[in-house]
């Protein structure tokens, strides 16, 4: 969360002065006051959830984040969503050729249907998009020199990953190998494969259609189960004590899950707890231990794959942002776009600790969890809300929700973008959003409401929370040049500026709809959120009432002596 400073220039003593002189009778005291105090409550637009007021909610109400999410979002219940692909749109690299490349590990770049196209001949590619398709360039790393191969790739779209896949016509006849069998379409009927040393081969539906990939080592055990609760089972690997499980078959872009597990001589697949996810359990000589959903929510939250084979963008030759899933180059009506594809919850692990600090789940002896947990739900429910583009649901910044991949390196310093604790309160609520009238809500939220939500989408309330002691934003004191507004006004000289509609909720009558602005004869309104946003004021809750020769702005202003 940011808190913001701003200086004041109120001329207090020039005021006092001029005060003196009117009451004296001196003739032709001229004002000097260059800037107007202005009082106010909240930070941001104050719709929907305020994240102060959750942490007030938690810490000195004992609220759940049910309880949290039904007050702020009145009209919605609750509901699920599966761990679906969300497509960002990533816009710094916006117009920009798509750069991608890894620490370790060969690149592959992938047509729709997930067939192989190329291969990369370095640790970084670059693609171009040209009249007709895509440019191709490799280099050793991502910072180059680019070597141009010839031609180009007619698509519109392009997928870069770090796993490589294709699918092809195969035989029903299916190769000597170590058989696997497992619902790999979904239907409800269990299919064959086999596995031959490292090679993978699938037959949904028994159509002759193989999945073919390239997983694992030739001395790994493979199993199957549904990892991620999508009604299709998925890959996974046995290798010495660590189990390597692959959620979402047909995601190629998705990481790996790895486990320690220690000590079995027989391994045991099963939905232990009903959860509809298939977890791992061990026969040890003779003693079956089945492990359920809270006993291996820790061990689902490990990194899928290691970083240094993790995809990434070349931000530049200082900076690489390593993102779970996959990239995509795009062209869009003339236009490039790069996008990462990747699994929801994934996606959030690096959007609720940008959102709210992780470190609130400490406070109040764990209390705090609870507000971390009312921030995935909303966060996921925003982003599966959005609709920005056909190729890209939502995007990196906080136009949507700020978004900087799994890590992020500069000039070589590695720092990660998610925490442990806000992924426990992803994982806690995995798959919770907020539904109304059938679909999932757009559930917008700020930093802090000033003690009343804004209304509009959601109904307004009052919000008791936001007056937590740790919110230095509940109440504030800031400026306004005088001479900023003057500009504004084509430099007409302002004489007297007054709050002239309220909507009547909370303190000082609640939020600003309308600023009344008197220039001599002539009079111009502004609406509370064009004010806010023209003076630089935290939110639209605010008092000012200023009148040229007076010296004092007559503002609220709680901490002024």
């Amino acid at each position: 969360m940011r808190t913001r400073t701003k200086s004041r220039r109120v001329a207090v003593a020039a005021g006092l002065v001029l005060a003196m002189l009117a009451a004296s009778g001196v003739a032709g005291a001229q004002n000097t006051d260059t800037s107007i105090e202005v009082s106010g409550h909240g930070w941001g637009h104050g719709r929907g959830m305020g994240q102060y007021g959750s942490l007030g909610y938690a810490l000195n109400f004992g609220w759940s984040s049910e309880q949290m999410l039904d007050h702020y979002y009145g009209d919605t219940v609750a509901g699920t969503e599966p761990n679906d692909i969300i497509t960002i749109r990533l816009e710094s690299a916006s117009d920009q050729p798509t750069v991608a490349g890894v620490d370790s590990g060969a690149m592959v770049l992938l047509a729709d249907d997930g067939t192989v196209t190329h291969v990369g001949e370095g640790n970084a590619i670059r693609l171009t998009s040209r009249p007709g398709g895509f440019s191709i360039a490799d280099a050793p790393d991502c910072s180059g020199p680019f070597v141009e191969r010839p031609g180009l790739v007619a698509a519109e779209t392009i997928r870069i990953s770090t796993a490589a896949t294709e699918r092809s016509g195969g035989s029903a006849n299916l190769p000597a190998g170590r058989p696997v069998v497992g619902d790999w379409d979904g239907d409800g009927d269990d299919d064959l494969g086999v596995v031959r040393g490292d090679r993978w081969l699938l037959d949904p539906g028994g159509d002759a259609n193989l999945i073919r990939f390239n997983y694992g080592l030739d001395t790994d055990t493979p199993f199957v189960g549904d990892w991620d609760g999508d009604g299709r089972d998925d890959t996974g690997l046995l290798r010495g004590t660590e189990l390597i499980r692959r959620p979402g078959l047909f995601n190629r872009g998705v990481a790996l899950e790895r486990i320690d597990f220690v000590g079995a001589n027989q391994l045991l697949i099963g939905d232990w707890d009903g959860d509809g996810i298939d977890q791992p359990g061990r026969n040890s000589a003779g003693t079956i231990n089945l492990d359920g959903h809270l006993a291996s929510r820790d061990a689902r939250l490990n990194p899928n794959l290691p970083l240094a084979e993790t995809i990434q963008r070349c931000v530049s030759n200082s900076e690489q942002r390593y993102y779970r899933g996959e990239l995509r180059a795009v062209r869009n009506n003339g236009a490039q776009r790069t996008v990462n594809a990747v699994a929801v919850e994934w996606y959030l692990r690096a959007v609720v600790p940008r959102e709210m600090p992780a470190s609130w789940a400490l406070l109040g002896n764990g209390a705090g969890a609870a507000a971390l947990e009312a921030q995935a739900v909303s966060a996921r429910s925003y982003s599966l809300a959005e609709n920005r583009a056909s190729y890209a649901r939502t995007c990196d910044t906080i136009s949507c929700q700020v978004y900087d991949g799994r890590a992020t390196r500069i000039n070589g310093t590695l720092s990660s973008n998610e925490h442990p604790l806000s992924d426990i309160a992803i994982a806690d609520t995995r798959g919770e959003v907020r539904v109304r009238d059938g679909a999932v809500a757009r559930t917008e939220f700020s930093s802090s409401t000033g003690g009343w939500s804004a209304g509009g989408v959601f109904p307004a309330v009052q919000d008791r929370g936001d007056g937590v002691s740790l919110n230095p934003n509940h109440d504030w004191n800031d400026s306004v040049s005088i001479a900023s507004l003057e500009a504004r006004y084509g430099g007409r000289t302002l004489d007297r500026i007054f709050v002239s509609e309220r909507n009547g909720l909370g303190e000082d009558g609640g939020r600003v709809l309308e600023v009344t602005l008197e220039f001599g004869a002539e009079r111009f309104t502004m609406s509370g959120n064009d004010f806010r946003r023209a003076a630089g004021l935290l939110s639209d809750w605010f008092s000012i009432d200023w009148t040229r020769g007076t010296g004092l702005s007559s503002c609220i202003c709680p901490d002024r002596r």
